[in-house]
């Protein structure tokens, strides 16, 4: 009889495990409803010096928890008329401050007539995550640089040759931080459901993964 309660007890606790270990990778999509009742849980983990957008906060706190090594770094997230959905900077501070203390901007567009990719807003929301993570692959990718570095990748931006080489190491970042499904998702979009222009698609062809190529990548892992 024993021996039979030890054994449901290790079932139980192995489900749970397996349950609460499970990442978006290998659920292909995220379970809104287990994180909206843990929204606490994660704004008292992953909300430290991270100045939130109200409207992309739960999206902003999922991304984050697949990225641990950014618990304390310091990132606001601001609205703002840009071209893109979305923009990662690091603040002009960078030039002197160590690598732990810097200061990251990620910008969200709030401008629909001056965007050229689609508004975060119309973007489904496991796609949303794929876009964040993206942006924070690009914090991680900073954190990894010196002053110099960071310099230098401003400059490589400057050229699309260089631009696609920053943009594909950052969704490998992503990739390897188990979001590969939400970053295909966000593609499939752009490619497939969005209204954006055959220009800004061709760009995207260009400088980023394409959506065929997201999936070999995710295969991969």
């Amino acid at each position: 009889m024993l021996r039979k309660i030890l054994l449901s007890s290790q079932l139980l606790i192995l489900t749970a495990c397996i349950l609460f270990s499970q990442t978006p990778s290998e659920l292909r999509d995220i379970q809104v409803s287990f994180y909206k009742n843990r929204i606490d849980s994660l704004c008292s983990n992953y909300a430290d010096n991270k100045n939130l957008n109200p409207t992309f906060e739960l999206q902003t706190l999922i991304a984050l928890s697949y990225y641990p090594e950014l618990k304390g770094t310091k990132v606001r997230f601001i609205r703002k008329s840009i071209n893109t959905t979305a923009a990662c900077r690091p603040t002009w501070t960078f030039l002197f401050k160590r690598r732990n203390q810097r200061v990251y901007k990620i910008y969200i567009n709030n401008d629909p007539e001056k965007i050229k990719g689609a508004m975060l807003e119309e973007i489904p929301f496991d796609a949303q995550i794929g876009l964040i993570g993206h942006e924070l692959g690009h914090i991680v990718d900073y954190s990894g640089t010196s002053a110099l570095g960071i310099i230098a990748t401003g400059f490589r931006y400057l050229f699309i040759s260089g631009r696609a080489k920053v943009e594909k190491r950052v969704d490998n970042i992503t990739i390897a931080h188990h979001l590969g499904w939400q970053l295909y998702d966000f593609d499939d979009f752009i490619f497939n459901r969005s209204k954006v222009s055959r220009d800004y698609k061709d760009y995207k062809r260009r400088v980023y993964y394409k959506p065929e190529e997201l999936l070999q990548l995710i295969g991969q892992k």
